[in-house]
């Protein structure tokens, strides 16, 4: 047997390196092979190896989750000793820098496009900016680029600093973007913030508040119920003092949907930092939209989390014994659907699971989808993508998203079995 499984293992391996990047690889083939062959701390190793490559600005959170947020807390706790009040100071450096020396550049490049606007008078006629407000604009852009400036120079930048300074200048960089909007996208876009609870402030009131370091993640309440419901408890846990409950990474790395939904079982929040509005679900967001969206994600998925480990009478350390199988269901789920013969159906699937994990926040486990509610949502994303014009994957949503959701429903219902056997052990 030992023969068996070391003459195979080789072939298993270049089989998963296929079945990750490539999803029309034979699921069969794979199961075959490897179902005896790579226990799940192999495919989760596996699986981390490869999005670690594919994204290598965020290599070291890629490259092993666990350990990553192991370190952070870890660094979390000696901070503590420290500081006691002030927790969130501890070194984060390795992730930092290197998102700061672009923020730097943002903040320089913004800061010589406004100076331009001033120094030609090319206000003027432009409703949404004033003399007055690029004065202050200015005044506000040089003093981030001070702080970023310093930590650069120190060669070193503390965890809630990063936070606070990408926030900042998120707002600041996209507070003129939406002027340049056509009618329809500024109505979006409103759709949007009232969504998100993003309340855009003039930009004195904006100052001030980077002044006063009057720093919250969600300034405005939202208008959506679920991300109402989310947003106390996730201000609760990030500013917790007796431990490091999330861990934010601000990223202006490229990044598609694998990215968001590798990390959904982890406590690992990505928000992402723009220079340019980046459009997606249908709104063309500045960048200061842009973060906040992303972080209202991120409290939607802590919600769903803390739902789940309530309903089964889990600990946060027993749902992380869960990963090798959400790892092992992620990758399945990945392949199968690459299987799909109908391409409207296979990118109806696609939509349904981003839309189902990533922005409305549940576990990637059998059981939440099979309990969901009906696909409202995706519907309404569906709508909001055709009539901004992003454009949409896939016609006929009435067709193909109840045919997405049958497929879907069934793919998990041939794995709820495991999931209950796995959380009966834990």
């Amino acid at each position: 047997m030992t023969t068996l499984k070391i003459s195979k293992l080789p072939i298993c391996l270049i089989l998963f390196t296929l079945f990750s990047l490539n999803r029309e690889a034979s699921a069969q083939s794979y199961h075959k092979i490897c179902s005896q062959v790579l226990d799940p701390t192999a495919i989760s190793a596996n699986f981390n190896e490869e999005m670690a490559n594919r994204y290598p600005k965020l290599k070291m959170i890629f490259k092993d989750p666990d350990a990553f947020v192991a370190t952070m807390r870890e660094r979390f706790r000696l901070q503590k000793q420290l500081t006691p009040h002030q927790p969130l100071l501890f070194d984060y450096s390795d992730v930092g820098l290197p998102l700061l020396a672009d923020i730097n550049k943002a903040l320089e490049r913004k800061i010589q496009f406004l100076s331009e606007i001033q120094r030609n008078q090319l206000y003027r006629g432009k409703s949404n900016i004033s003399t007055d407000e690029i004065a202050v604009a200015l005044q506000y852009l040089n003093d981030l680029h001070q702080e970023a400036q310093s930590a650069i120079q120190a060669n070193a930048i503390r965890y809630l600093p990063l936070i606070e300074l990408s926030y900042y200048a998120s707002r600041a960089i996209g507070h003129f973007d939406a002027g340049e909007y056509s009618f329809a996208q500024r109505l979006y876009l409103q759709i949007d913030r009232n969504l998100d609870g993003y309340q855009q402030h003039s930009m004195a009131d904006e100052y001030a508040l980077y002044k006063e370091r009057k720093f919250k993640l969600f300034h405005d309440k939202s208008a959506s119920s679920g991300f109402q419901a989310a947003e106390g408890e996730f201000e609760r846990v990030f500013a917790d003092q007796d431990q490091l409950n999330i861990i934010l990474v601000p990223t202006n790395e490229a990044l598609d949907r694998d990215a968001f939904l590798r990390l959904m079982r982890y406590d690992i929040g990505l928000t992402g930092f723009t220079y340019d509005p980046i459009i997606a679900d249908g709104f063309l967001r500045p960048s200061g939209d842009f973060l906040v969206h992303d972080l209202r994600h991120e409290s939607a998925k802590y919600l769903e989390k803390i739902k789940y480990l309530q309903s089964h009478g889990l600990t946060h350390a027993q749902f992380s014994a869960l990963g090798p199988a959400i790892d092992r269901w992620t990758i399945e789920l990945n392949h199968e659907t690459g299987e799909i013969k109908d391409p409207q159906l296979k990118e109806a699937v696609d939509l349904l699971v981003f839309n189902f994990y990533h922005d409305r926040g549940y576990p990637q486990v059998p059981s939440a989808f099979l309990n969901r509610k009906k696909d409202v949502v995706a519907f309404a994303l569906y709508a909001m993508m055709k009539i901004s014009g992003q454009g949409v994957p896939f016609r006929n949503p009435y067709r193909y998203l109840p045919q997405a959701s049958e497929w879907l429903r069934n793919f998990w219902l041939a794995r709820l079995d495991q999931e209950v056997d796995v959380v009966s052990k834990l």
